[in-house]
Order: structure tokens, then sequence, then C-alpha cells
């Protein structure tokens, strides 16, 4: 991971809304653990990295700093802090501009 004044693991964490203490009580590691991953002081083993990827919905480069995040991972991370309410109107909206988007494909 890059210095502690860069953390990719950090910024997909804040775009979550979640605390370090919720990753680390959904991904079974003791909150020192992840606040030194957030930190640069050490980094997660193969496993952990895996499961942190799929609990925040990004590429394991992501978390690394590897790349710069996707339209995709930036929409789920932003999506997961949401009530299951509030998703299914995102769920809604979409679907309205898909089915918007596909008559103006035909009007065209």
């Amino acid at each position: 991971m890059r210095s502690k004044h860069e953390s990719p693991l950090r910024d997909v964490r804040e775009a979550t809304g979640r605390t370090q203490q919720q990753v680390a009580d959904a991904i079974k590691v003791q909150i020192a653990t992840y606040r030194n991953w957030e930190q640069g002081r050490t980094e997660p083993n193969g496993e952990k990295l895996s499961t942190l990827a799929d609990y925040f919905g990004v590429s394991t480069d992501r978390l690394l700093g590897r790349q710069g995040r996707t339209m995709h991972e930036h929409l789920c991370a932003r999506i997961q802090a949401l009530t299951d309410a509030e998703t299914k109107l995102v769920d809604e909206y979409v679907t309205l501009l898909i089915n918007q988007a596909s008559r103006n494909r035909i009007d065209d």
C-alpha cells in the first residue's frame, strides 16, 4: 500500500460511509490490524485482501492503489452505503434511465 497519507483502502471505506470498526468486524480482524492496513504499516494477506475487495465491491488492484477507481466501483461503493429502501429507488431510477435510452435509440 501507499504511504499513510494516501490510503486507497481508507478512500474506499470512507466512500461507503463505513467506520474502521464496522469493516474490521465484517471481515473478522482486530481493529488494530485494520488500522495498520489503512495507515500503510502492514498489508493484508492475499485472503484478507480478496475478502476486502469482495466486501467493498472493488478490485484488489484498487485497494492496493494500482489503478484508478472505475465508474462501476464508484457506484457500487456509494450504493452499498444506502438503506434497502434507498437502493430500491436507485434501481427503479436506473431502470427508468435504461428504458428512456432505449426509446431514444428507437426514435433516432
